[in-house]
This record gives C-alpha cells, structure tokens and sequence, in this order.
C-alpha cells in the first residue's frame, strides 16, 4: 500500500499580500517628511497576486522506511 496524495490550491501571496504589486517608501526630504513611493511587480506571483501551493502526502505501510 504505497501511494501519494496530491493537493494544488490557489492562496493570496504572501509577499504583496494578494496586490501583486510591491510599494516603497522613499524619504525625499527628511526635514519635511516628503516620501514618494515606487511600484514594482511583485516577484513571487509575477504580479497576480495568487501562488498555488502544492501539497504531497506519501502514505506507507506501517514499518516501511521513506526514501527522502
């Protein structure tokens, strides 16, 4: 009795946070506390904003070793 279980579901990314998009903060004067802020495609989803997230359970019979 050897078989896997695969399991594939979409989840929000957790680097943009599902806006797949990254926002900086860049102080453009420290005395008035101007910022601006810049924009990139975030590289974890390559800017959708989802990843999926795999899943894979290796079920054994009791007593056999796993090959990692």
């Amino acid at each position: 009795m050897n078989f896997d279980s695969h399991n594939i579901e979409m989840v929000i990314c957790w680097q943009c946070k599902g806006e797949g998009e990254i926002s900086t903060h860049i102080m453009t004067d420290h005395h008035r506390n101007d910022y601006r802020v810049e924009y990139k495609e975030c590289f974890d989803c390559d800017g959708a904003g989802r990843v999926q997230k795999r899943t894979i359970v290796t079920y054994k019979k009791l007593g056999e070793e796993f090959d990692d």
